[in-house]
């Protein structure tokens, strides 16, 4: 059932994340909105733009750093609450009702549209961007509902979304992000990563450096992440597997499952409410402290264990010690298996 669990979040994650964006040959679709209308194009001498500061209210961001003579930008728009309109009347709007700009400021790529104007919100458009840039470029991007999408950038990168999903993928320097009710996907970056949802999941894979991903309801799953991992989930379930990393991980209200192909660091693992179940290589050289309502400890060769009376708590070390795997449930049982 736990496999099972894990396998429709996992495909849940990479779904939400795909299914709310498709895009079209003249830009982008939100499934179940109206379609976005191309409304211009511009373009830059690549090699000049060394930062990107994009604003919207309600679209989508995305930014690809695959540009090579020409950066550009494409802005699109759509009407709320399902209303169509054309290039002209949604250009009218925004010179209406907004404050809206794209070009270049010094080296900084930059495209604004805020609503200046106080009214219903169905009367108001969402203006999307999709950008091209080289890859050596720093980002600055807010969306107040819109999904938010990075890829093949170097620099510092600082992005967030009041109710869209956030994913990056070949990043590499200082990332920051944020959304207040979406998923988060990041795959293949290194640096110092950051980001944090109030209430969606996290799925993580090929990640390098000081990781730090924070949700306040939904679960987290790690791949193959090496350096330091930090992770926390108010009320979800944590998967890690193939680890190579310091980890710090605590879930108020879910499960661990943890599985390593070599342990190297420092593990420490807590749940106030669900099971923790580890998988460690035999050839590791440990050390292990495990307390839960009930521990069972596996077979291993070289494995020195005590468990106490109540079989509530595990101290032991296998192979002559090394980093220490620490583990610690209040109200779920805990079993350690050495394979």
């Amino acid at each position: 059932m736990k496999k099972l669990q894990w396998a429709i979040f996992s495909a849940a994650v990479i779904a939400i994340s795909l299914s709310c964006i498709s895009v079209e040959s003249n830009g982008v679709h939100l499934n179940g909105q109206s379609k976005a209308v191309s409304l211009m194009t511009k373009n830059f001498d690549a090699s000049t733009i060394k930062n990107v500061k994009a604003i919207t209210s309600g679209g989508n961001i995305t930014i690809d750093g695959d540009a090579t003579g020409q950066a550009t930008i494409e802005v699109l728009g759509r009407g709320n609450n399902n209303r169509s309109y054309t290039k002209e009347e949604i250009m009218d709007i925004l010179h209406r009702d907004y404050e809206f700009s794209v070009g270049k400021q010094g080296n900084t790529l930059q495209a604004i549209a805020r609503r200046t104007k106080s009214g219903n919100w169905k009367n108001a458009v969402s203006i999307s961007y999709i950008i091209h840039v080289k890859r050596e470029v720093a980002t600055e991007l807010k969306t107040s509902g819109g999904n938010i999408r990075l890829s093949n950038l170097k620099g510092d990168q600082d992005f967030a979304t009041s109710g869209g999903n956030i994913s990056f993928n070949g990043l590499s320097g200082q990332i920051q992000g944020k959304t207040s009710g979406g998923n988060i996907l990041a795959v293949d970056s290194r640096g110092e990563i950051q980001a944090k949802t109030s209430g969606g999941n996290i799925k993580m894979e090929n990640l390098n450096g000081n990781v730090d991903m924070r949700t306040s309801g939904g679960n987290i799953k790690a791949t193959a992440v090496n350096g330091h991992l930090n992770i926390s989930t108010s009320g979800g379930n944590i998967k890690l597997a193939d680890i190579d990393a310091t980890v710090k991980g605590s879930t108020s209200g879910g499960s661990i499952d943890a599985s390593f192909n070599k342990f190297q660091n420092e593990v420490s693992l807590s749940t106030s409410g669900g099971s923790i179940d580890l998988n460690v290589p035999n050839a590791a050289k440990m050390n292990f402290e495990l307390s839960g309502s009930s521990v069972g400890v596996g077979q291993a060769s070289q494995l020195q264990v005590q468990i106490n009376k109540a079989k509530d708590h595990a101290t032991g070390t296998i192979n002559g010690g090394g980093p220490m795997l620490s583990a610690h449930t209040s109200g779920g049982s805990i079993k350690i298996a050495f394979n």
